[in-house]
């Protein structure tokens, strides 16, 4: 019997993070691809450090109460993997490993959010495990979607635009980056020169007990990131924007800041004078 030949390039994974603050960044959600995959940061000027040094692009912004309900996860302990984010997200039933929907119409109370996550899950073009096709076989634990199913997901979750689909998105794209397979392009060529690179590549079957020897070859990929229709809200026109918020609520007007976190706050800002102010027509007198 011959053996699937594959290579793996999981190992030595670049770890990827997106972090959820709440809005007066008391509390912060640390989720990565590496255990113990959540974390729950309360030291604020450890969250403002950690949010002024990353990309915009993996900072989520939410409610007091949905971090609140992500903070119990993590202290329970509920995230065991990285896969799909390791648990359900709070307020869906579809989104994340398995499902605990009674049936197809059960729905959580982010209903349009849960709809995509129902939608991608009932996908019909997946791989089962262990499952054998088009020259590949799926060696993971888990199912894996074609891209196509990946890309109609990554597709909704924009379009219902909410911090909530944002961050399910990012979640699921750029946390997990998630697997997904598709047929090699242009297939002809590839199946003619095995040798061809392909950067997205993961790990590649090239003989594997039941292919059924026709068709287009198959080849496992990384879905694409996540990017919000949006740009993530820090309030969220900037990075700046949100830490002037928080210094013009917190900074004298409530306690929680010392002096000299104040003066480190207000050392990043340059001040410089508006523009002199110059009528657009002079005005005449009688």
């Amino acid at each position: 019997m011959k053996v699937p030949v594959a290579v793996l390039l999981l190992v030595g994974h670049v770890m990827s993070t997106v972090l959820i603050a709440d809005n007066t960044m008391s509390n912060m959600i640390e989720l990565t691809t590496r255990p113990p995959f959540c974390h729950v940061h309360t030291d604020r000027g450890k969250i403002r450090n950690m949010l002024l040094s990353s990309d915009p692009r993996k900072i989520r912004q939410m409610t007091d109460e949905s971090i609140s309900k992500l903070v119990d996860i993590c202290r329970n302990k509920q995230v065991h993997s990285a896969h799909q984010g390791g648990f359900i997200y709070p307020g869906t039933r579809w989104c994340g490993p398995g499902t605990t929907a009674k049936n197809f119409t059960d729905l959580g109370y982010h209903t349009k959010e849960d709809m995509c996550c129902r939608d991608h899950d009932n996908c019909p073009n997946n791989l089962l495990m262990g499952e054998c096709r088009q020259g590949i076989c799926n060696d993971s634990p888990f199912t894996r979607s074609h891209c196509d199913c990946d890309a109609t997901f990554r597709r909704c979750l924009q379009n219902v635009n909410t911090e909530t689909a944002n961050t399910i998105g990012a979640i699921f794209f750029n946390v997990v980056q998630v697997i997904c397979f598709k047929e090699r392009s242009p297939c002809s060529q590839l199946q003619s020169n095995n040798s061809v690179p392909d950067i997205d590549v993961r790990f590649r079957v090239t003989d594997v007990a039941g292919d059924d020897g026709g068709g287009c070859k198959a080849e496992f990929v990384q879905s694409g990131r996540y990017v919000g229709s949006r740009h993530p809200r820090f309030d969220w026109r900037s990075k700046h924007e949100f830490f002037f918020n928080i210094i013009l609520r917190k900074l004298r007007l409530l306690n929680g800041y010392t002096q000299a976190e104040s003066d480190e706050l207000c050392s990043q800002w340059k001040y410089r004078p508006s523009e002199k102010y110059v009528p657009l027509m002079p005005r005449s007198f009688e």
